[in-house]
């Protein structure tokens, strides 16, 4: 079977918490000593995940070096939804889910998750050595300031011979595909550039 794929769009794995989750410590190192193997004590940070078998328990693990074993604070639930639950109930919890679950910030689901619970923020160091904090959102991701980025990909199992196929590629990466995976709060691939003309008169009944 010949298969193509190709990356559409920039995600992301959020970081969420209770709202009273103090982060102001939080970064990539500290996040690895929690999933240490010799993080057991119960009453420590408990970090959950949406599926003991989803992209995103493998993409972290990856990400911070763990292949085998890891802290048994480390547990799995069985969807976005009740690890978003779990957090919002538990104040020494972290929860990993994609961004794209909660990056529609317009959608009424999402207005209501995030009464509930809050995106946590990491300290992160730009090119420059200066230390900034930084989160899972679109100008995060954009930068690549965020550490945790995934990317969306496209599979098909046929060449782009086929002219449904195709056409549906070159939607995806046309004005149209951007704006809807800017609407959905992730990072398209391809930015299309804006001309923002700026009327410096003044508006018809200024004084």
């Amino acid at each position: 079977i010949y298969v193509s794929q190709f990356f559409v769009a920039y995600d992301a794995v959020a970081l969420i918490a209770n709202k009273n989750y103090d982060d102001k410590n939080l970064d990539t190192a500290e996040l690895k000593k929690y999933f240490s193997p010799q993080n057991t004590t119960l009453d420590l940070t408990r970090l959950v995940f949406e599926n003991q078998n989803s992209s995103v328990v493998r993409y972290v693990l990856d990400y911070l070096g763990y292949k085998e074993n890891i802290s048994p604070n480390v547990f799995a639930l069985k969807s976005a939804d009740e690890v978003m639950n779990y957090v919002s109930a538990n104040t020494n919890s972290i929860g990993f889910i994609p961004y794209n679950v909660i990056s529609d910030l317009q959608d009424e689901y999402t207005k209501n998750v995030m009464k509930k619970i809050k995106i946590l923020s990491l300290r992160a160091k730009e090119k420059n050595g200066e230390t900034i904090r930084v989160s899972a959102n679109q100008s995060d991701i954009i930068t690549g300031n965020y550490p945790l980025i995934r990317t969306v990909n496209v599979v098909t199992r046929y060449s782009l011979e086929n002219n449904i196929e195709s056409l549906f590629f070159k939607f995806l990466g046309d004005r149209k595909g951007e704006k809807i995976f800017l609407r959905a709060g992730l990072v398209p691939v391809k930015m299309y550039e804006r001309d923002i003309i700026v009327n410096e008169s003044k508006a018809i009944g200024s004084k």
